[in-house]
């Protein structure tokens, strides 16, 4: 439709979400020029956050622990590693 020398652009589009997408830095740099300086993870979708934890070992690799609960309330856990840059 055009009125006044504008068009209706309006349009339906479908979106599929996927909630299968976590994100934990492999690396950090805690030197305070905002730059990766905080290592927290990021959850997409309908997910709680209970708890992240961090374990050094020997100053230079991490261990960390994810765990949260997904959109049906199960309990998901997760691990990982990260390099602390310096």
């Amino acid at each position: 439709m055009k009125q006044n020398d504008c068009v209706d652009s309006t349009a339906i589009v479908s979106v599929n979400m996927y909630t299968a997408c976590n994100y934990v830095l492999s690396g950090f740099t805690p030197n305070g020029d905002k730059l990766n300086d905080v290592l927290t993870p990021l959850l997409t979708g309908d997910r709680v956050l209970n708890n992240f934890s961090i374990y050094n070992r020997r100053g230079n690799l991490f261990v960390w622990l994810l765990q949260y609960q997904d959109r049906d309330g199960k309990l998901v856990i997760e691990k990982g590693t990260v390099t602390l840059i310096r």
